[in-house]
């Protein structure tokens, strides 16, 4: 006669137990991981975004000081202001003021289109010119985030 007295667990219910755990944690480390590259790609993201929203302020601010020249009504890929220059060269955008260029855009950011569309200040009422810049760059780490802003600034001098 066989007696029931043992207390503890059969083999049979321990590893049905370890089985359903590690499933469990399985599924809570892949949420976890999705979770921080989630994280990681919306830094990056957020990072490109400052760069461009930087650019675009500076940008801003010399065209608001600038007058447009009545004869322009052009789209390039560049812009100049007076002395003050704004160009792309190898994937980085550039300000140069007389014949010092300064890097705009942050080396974890490549610049892949700036366009540049001036109206004629003549062409629009109260003869105010304006200036609409598009600028798309990619981020350079891992994710490789590529963003687009378009940013339409009025001249201040009449």
């Amino acid at each position: 006669m066989i007696r029931k007295t043992q207390k503890g667990f059969t083999l049979i219910e321990v590893l049905v137990a370890v089985t359903i755990f590690v499933l469990i944690l399985v599924g809570v480390i892949s949420i976890f991981l999705s979770l921080q590259r989630s994280q990681l790609r919306a830094d990056d993201m957020r990072a490109t975004q400052d760069n461009l929203r930087y650019i675009t302020e500076v940008m801003a601010s010399d065209i608001r000081d600038h007058d447009i020249p009545a004869e322009a009504d052009f789209l390039s890929n560049e812009l100049t202001l007076g002395d003050t220059y704004y160009y792309v060269d190898d994937e980085v955008l550039y300000r140069e003021v007389g014949a010092v260029a300064a890097r705009l855009s942050n080396a974890d950011v490549d610049i892949t289109r700036m366009s540049v569309y001036v109206v004629n200040p003549e062409s629009v009422e109260p003869e105010q010119g304006r200036v609409t810049v598009v600028l798309e760059a990619q981020s350079t780490d891992k994710y490789e985030t590529t963003l687009a802003i378009q940013a339409t600034i009025s001249s201040l001098v009449y």
